[in-house]
């Protein structure tokens, strides 16, 4: 990866402020209130995304521009200051495989989804709906599903019971789901005295980081209904690392909108052959769909709690738990971006240790989730410790068609990895 920082003007684009450079991509972003990324460029479409606007840039016409799109990749680091992907529709970034299984000894892969699982899932409920809670909590909790509930801020301690107390939305957050923003008003009066649509992201989060001491909002549920087009996708850049739309599919593994990241308000575990998009199945089997869906990551939301329509899906996750990754929306999509913009790169292989660098494009202070890492051992290794800047964490063996791997999780841009040998 290479980044050029000087700033430049595109005709019908706009300002980039950097360029940040991969065999792969090439990703312009600009600054506006932190790092938001414009376009994503496939490597192979640079110079016919460029040309058009060449005699603006005009270091496309010297050999020195050329050159700087064949550095060697591990001959530059990553920019590592992300706020979000917010590339619009993405194409594809990388092809969608079967789980890897590295050849050679010291070879390493960042996993698709947390431990190596085939896909993952999150759970979302909107509107507050606080008289589900307790449902939710049982339910849910008992099935190990963790829940998202999306909070219109306004109606906490206001409209009752809807709207829920601050007190039990810090113990929802304590016993391990969380709570994130869906607008101070659900955008339902926005009449001459509305304060627009930038109050109702920002101020969501003030109130509801009031109600909630302690936690942090970085993550918005488009509000929908008759006025649902006064969201803005680009406001909500500036404050939400990730935010979630309402598009009845899953999203696929290796083209999610992080800024609308696909969920079913009405999905089925394979009992509604009318509607086979939102069959959670999907992300699991390779022939539904085309495939376009397997390995993806899918997010039934709910509103007021039906058992009929909840309960099949909560023990449909619970049943794949073996092969589902069901976490957060938080938890998945920090990965998904981390992994999405990771660099991991054997340094060493040694007859007792191997040494590899695991970084990325996103901002540390606000992505910092361990992405799962498998790597290749030595025929006949032991891993006896796994240390990350020197600090040991937890890793498990598995051996695989006479291979030896060792799987961990390691959050990138905090420290060279070193696996040590059992001596």
């Amino acid at each position: 990866m290479i980044g050029l920082g000087s700033k430049r003007r595109i005709a019908g684009v706009g300002v980039f402020n950097r360029f940040i450079m991969s065999r792969e991509n090439i990703i312009c972003y600009q600054r506006i209130h932190c790092h938001r990324i414009i376009r994503v460029i496939p490597a192979n479409q640079l110079f016919d995304f460029l040309m058009p606007y060449s005699t603006s840039l005009k270091i496309m016409r010297s050999r020195a521009f050329v050159l700087c799109f064949l550095v060697p990749l591990s001959l530059v680091s990553f920019g590592q200051s992300l706020f979000n992907l917010s590339e619009q529709k993405p194409a594809a970034r990388f092809p969608v495989t079967d789980p890897v299984w590295p050849l050679q000894p010291g070879d390493a892969t960042v996993c698709l989804w947390e431990d190596d699982k085939l896909a993952a899932c999150s759970v979302g409920v909107d509107d507050n709906n606080a008289q589900d809670v307790e449902w939710w909590l049982k339910e849910a909790g008992s099935r190990g599903v963790p829940v998202t509930w999306f909070l219109v801020s306004g109606w906490i301690e206001k409209r009752m019971p809807l709207g829920g107390t601050g007190e039990l939305w810090k113990r929802v957050k304590s016993a391990g789901n969380d709570v994130q923003s869906h607008s101070v008003t659900h955008l339902v009066d926005v009449g001459p005295e509305w304060k627009g649509i930038e109050w109702e992201y920002t101020e969501s989060i003030r109130q509801i980081e009031e109600k909630v001491p302690g936690h942090a909002v970085r993550l918005l549920a488009y509000p929908g209904g008759p006025n649902m087009a006064k969201n803005d996708r680009q406001i909500a850049a500036k404050h939400f690392l990730s935010v979630r739309g309402v598009t009845g599919t899953p999203n696929p593994a290796n083209a999610t909108d992080y800024l609308d990241v696909n969920a079913m308000s009405t999905c089925h575990v394979g009992d509604r052959p009318e509607k086979p998009w939102c069959n959670l199945n999907n992300i699991l089997d390779k022939n539904l769909e085309g495939g376009r869906f397997y390995r993806g990551w899918a997010f039934p939301f709910f509103h007021t709690v039906k058992p009929e329509t909840a309960l099949p899906v909560l023990d449909f996750l619970a049943a794949n738990g073996d092969r589902l990754w069901c976490g957060l929306f938080a938890d998945v999509t920090r990965y998904g971006q981390e992994r999405d913009t990771a660099r991991l790169s054997t340094q060493s292989v040694e007859d007792r240790r191997i040494i590899l660098d695991l970084v990325d494009g996103m901002d540390d202070r606000f992505f910092d989730y361990p992405l799962t890492v498998k790597v290749r051992l030595q025929d006949g290794w032991t891993p006896a410790s796994v240390t990350q800047d020197g600090h040991a964490i937890d890793f498990r063996q598995i051996e695989r068609e006479g291979g030896v791997y060792c799987l961990f999780k390691a959050a990138p841009d905090r420290g060279r990895i070193v696996i040590e040998r059992a001596r």
